[in-house]
C-alpha cells in the first residue's frame, strides 16, 4: 500500500521500473511458470513455396460460382466474377476501382512490352550468331550439328518488331519435317500445299 503518491507503507521509493516488493516475483520465480505457449503447427510448404493459406486463396479463386447478370445465371469462376465486379465498379465511374483496373491494365502492358523486346533482343542475337556460325561454316568448309531453328526461318517484322518462326524448333520437328519431303515428292517447296 501507498500512502504518498511514489512512496510504499514501508517508506520505499515506488515508480517507474521500481514496482513494490509485495508484487515482485520472488528470486528464481518466473513470471510466466507455464512457460512460452506454443506456436501453431508448421504450415505445410508447397514445392512452389505455396504456404497452406496460399493454397486455399488460390482454390478458392478458382471455385465455380453462380453469377446472375439481369435475367441470366452464368457460372464462372471467383476469380472472374471478382475482376466483373471490379470493372463494373470503375464503369460506373467509382474512382477507387477505375484507378486499381488501370493500375493493373498499365501493368499488364508493361509485362507484356517487356517480354516482346526480350524476345526480340534474344531472337536478333540468336539469328546473327547462328548467321555468323553458318557462315564460319562455309567459310572454312568445316561440319557441325545441325543449328536448329535455321535462322532464315527466323522472321522479325522491321516495322512491329514481332517474332515469326516459320521452321522446325526442335531436331524432333526437324527430322519429321526432312521424312516428310524425302517419302513425298509432289510436295511443291515453295508453297505448302500438295501439287496434284
Amino acid at each position: 500500500m501507498t500512502g504518498r503518491k511514489g512512496v510504499s507503507a514501508r517508506g520505499e521509493y515506488v515508480g517507474y521500473r521500481n514496482p513494490p516488493k509485495s508484487s515482485q516475483f520472488a528470486k528464481g520465480q518466473s513470471g510466466n511458470p507455464r512457460g512460452r505457449p506454443r506456436r501453431s503447427k508448421t504450415v505445410a510448404v508447397s514445392p512452389f513455396g505455396d504456404s497452406e493459406f496460399d493454397k486455399m486463396v488460390l482454390e478458392e479463386m478458382d471455385r465455380i460460382v453462380a453469377v446472375r447478370e439481369g435475367e441470366t445465371i452464368e457460372k464462372t469462376s471467383v476469380m472472374r466474377a471478382a475482376t466483373r465486379a471490379i470493372g463494373l465498379k470503375a464503369a460506373k465511374a467509382d474512382v477507387k476501382a477505375y484507378a486499381a483496373v488501370t493500375a493493373k491494365l498499365a501493368a499488364i502492358e508493361n509485362r507484356r512490352r517487356s517480354e516482346r523486346e526480350e524476345l526480340l533482343r534474344v531472337a536478333m542475337k540468336y539469328k546473327e550468331e547462328a548467321s555468323w556460325e553458318l557462315a564460319r561454316r562455309k567459310r572454312e568448309r568445316a561440319a557441325g550439328p545441325e543449328i536448329i531453328p535455321h535462322p532464315d526461318d527466323i522472321d522479325i517484322h522491321p516495322r512491329t518488331g514481332a517474332v515469326i518462326l516459320k521452321g522446325p524448333l526442335t531436331l524432333d520437328q526437324k527430322m519429321a519435317q526432312d521424312l516428310l519431303v524425302a517419302t513425298w515428292p509432289k510436295i511443291d517447296r515453295r508453297s505448302p500445299q500438295l501439287l496434284v
